[in-house]
């Protein structure tokens, strides 16, 4: 199999796996835990665009993405740590602190925040995104 037509099969399958929100049309944004990135999937065409590289050991496993703004977020579990990627240039625009055992987040329909559970304070963090603070 070569990798076009492996990639455009890894892209209808996180189509039919990742939250809604982890889409940008016509982008997937896909969670790299064992080499700390994040992957832009080009959904028409099933390859990768780009890689943002997070810092090490921080073992991302959520992504959503802003409905309104220009961003995607990024939950890293080996950090406890939120990386907001600015979609635009796919560059790393802000970090944010969390709670302990975050795992993915969930943007409100109007964008202005980020719901992310913490289980194992068994909290939730809510992140203003006009600020990026909780």
């Amino acid at each position: 199999m070569n990798m076009t037509r492996a990639l455009r099969g890894l892209a209808a399958a996180l189509f039919l796996l990742l939250p809604l929100g982890a889409l940008a049309a016509p982008f997937a944004y896909v969670a790299n835990g064992s080499d700390d990135s994040v992957s832009v999937v080009d959904v028409a065409t099933g390859t990768i665009v780009a890689t943002v590289a997070l810092p090490p050991g921080s073992a991302p496993a959520g992504i959503a993405v802003n409905p309104v703004l220009p961003r995607a977020y990024v939950v890293n579990t080996g950090t406890n740590t939120l990386s907001v990627i600015d979609t635009a240039t796919n560059t790393i625009v802000a970090t944010t602190v969390l709670g302990n055992g975050a795992v993915v987040p969930t943007a409100s329909p109007d964008g202005t925040r980020l719901y992310i559970p913490n289980f194992i304070d068994n909290t939730i963090s809510i992140v203003e995104t006009s600020t990026n603070a909780i």
